[in-house]
């Protein structure tokens, strides 16, 4: 009986900080990193979870657009960098500092993953024109190209789980937008000059397209 009770704790133990894969299959050197860790381990796990749930967002009407977000996540960022290398962006360096680097990495892609910005993000079209908007654990980003000009906000506006507008104040200007979302599209609605240009309208969510991709 105390065997049993003794093997039924240590696969409780297990399965508390089970990895999203079977580390019997381990194969890269990340994930034998992932299943050698209980915390990483644990935090895989967990990311898998948020994943599923962000798949759902807008009833899953931009689950390409998910899909595709995290999987430049998993070959961009969360990657291992010879020591001493920098290539730019966020990655981890394959050193004594990659398990607490790559725990970090997981805890903010969680949380992105589970915030209000995230469902928001994209790339969105308005005859030939860009509107970039880019979810952070911080939160919301906007930028704009139009024709010749480039245009946003610097700082990050936190948007509550679930929200479907959004407001854009400019730091030091008139401009002002209100945002409505779709999982196709945004309306915009301006108020005062953001530059020369009009962001009024209807944009259209380009889901092919990352916004943490393009370079405005």
């Amino acid at each position: 009986m105390r065997i049993l009770i003794l093997l039924a704790a240590m696969w409780c133990a297990g399965a508390a900080h089970a990895a999203s894969f079977d580390c019997a299959k381990a194969g890269v050197k990340i994930e034998k990193m992932i299943c050698q860790d209980a915390e990483l381990s644990r935090l895989d796990g967990e990311l898998a979870k948020a994943y599923a749930e962000a798949l759902t967002a807008w009833d899953g009407k931009i689950a390409a657009y998910v899909r595709a977000s995290q999987r430049a996540w998993v070959r961009g960022d969360r990657v291992l960098e010879m020591p001493g290398g920098d290539r730019g962006g966020i990655y981890c360096h394959d050193d004594k500092t990659a398990i607490p680097c790559l725990r970090g990495l997981y805890r903010a892609r969680i949380t992105l993953l589970r915030g209000g910005a995230f469902p928001l993000s994209g790339i969105y079209e308005k005859g030939g024109a860009f509107l970039k908007l880019m979810g952070t654990e911080e939160g919301l980003r906007l930028e704009w190209t139009i024709g010749d000009e480039t245009g946003g906000e610097e700082r990050y506006f936190t948007v509550p789980r679930g929200a479907r507008g959004v407001n854009f104040a400019f730091n030091g200007q008139a401009c002002r937008l209100r945002l409505t979302f779709t999982a196709a599209d945004v309306m915009v609605d301006q108020e005062g000059a953001c530059g020369t240009k009009d962001i009024d309208g209807r944009w259209v969510r380009n889901q092919a397209r990352l916004p943490e991709d393009e370079m405005f």
